[in-house]
């Protein structure tokens, strides 16, 4: 299973040219199989080859 993060949504540009948005990610357990959904906020910095995460503004967490 992959674990790759992507930002789902984009709430807003910041004023130095960074965005907000959603952050999400499904990790696995390979104990058990299962797998959860995480979830968080953060601020990116866009790059030509996509947006680099800055820092969160809320933490990344089990979503459910």
């Amino acid at each position: 299973m992959s674990e790759a993060r992507w930002i789902m949504s984009f709430s807003g540009w910041e004023a130095n040219g960074r965005v907000r948005g959603s952050v999400y990610q499904y990790k696995g357990d390979p104990a058990t199989g299962d797998s959860a959904l995480y979830y968080g906020e953060a601020v990116f910095t866009p790059q030509a080859d996509g947006f680099r995460l800055v820092s969160w503004s809320k933490p990344f967490a089990k979503a459910f």
